[in-house]
């Protein structure tokens, strides 16, 4: 059930976030690349990558950015937080809202490196930029690691690191049940416990 209502839920808030992931990856990249900016264009499922320079011609051929993992993280993620049994709702909600912003995070940083990766490789040579090899090596590498982030494994990894406390501690905190010094011991070895693990007690 919850998968569904973060689906449909998502299908509302789908332009404003996409808006928003967008816009703080462009403002980065423009930032940090001031003499080549960029300008990114939600078009379908893709994040369409524009130069602004006038050295590019209008029917250049735009590189775009499939979208279709975003929605997929970010659904699957919510929903497993908010579907976890055995945790109170208001801590559901408030795991919610962590997730939420951690998700943006990882979204903003893999958006922006791709950009930059698409403009280095598609772009520059176009305008006849060139990048240190070093400069080339670091986006390339940061580029693929961040891609990462994109497969269905890492909502699991997010649930798991903000449940862990509630859900795995608490099991291995919980007391044991006490023994008598009469009864057999839980140990199984046939004796009392007094005369077993309970000696030294």
């Amino acid at each position: 059930m919850f998968f569904w209502g973060i689906f449909f839920v998502w299908k509302g808030l789908q332009r404003p976030y996409i808006g928003l992931i967008k816009g703080t990856a462009s403002f980065i990249v423009n930032m940090t690349q001031p003499n080549s900016p960029v300008t990114l264009v939600a078009q379908g499922d893709k994040i369409v990558v524009i130069p602004r320079s006038s050295q590019f011609k209008e029917d250049l051929v735009k590189r775009g950015i499939p979208g279709y993992w975003i929605q997929t993280n970010l659904a699957l993620t919510i929903a497993l937080i908010l579907a976890t049994p055995g945790v109170r709702f208001i801590r559901r909600l408030y795991l919610a809202g962590v997730g939420f912003l951690i998700l943006i995070s990882v979204h903003v940083v893999d958006l922006t490196f791709e950009v930059k990766k698409i403009y280095m490789t598609a772009y520059a040579p176009l305008a006849g930029e060139t990048y240190a090899s070093w400069h080339q090596g670091l986006i390339s590498g940061l580029n693929r690691f961040f891609r990462t982030f994109r497969y269905e494994f890492v909502p699991f990894i997010v649930w798991g690191g903000l449940y862990y406390r509630d859900l795995f501690l608490k099991q291995a905190s919980r007391p044991t049940a006490t023994v008598s010094r009469n009864q057999p011991c839980p140990c199984g070895s046939g004796k009392k416990y007094k005369h077993c693990c309970g000696v030294s007690r």
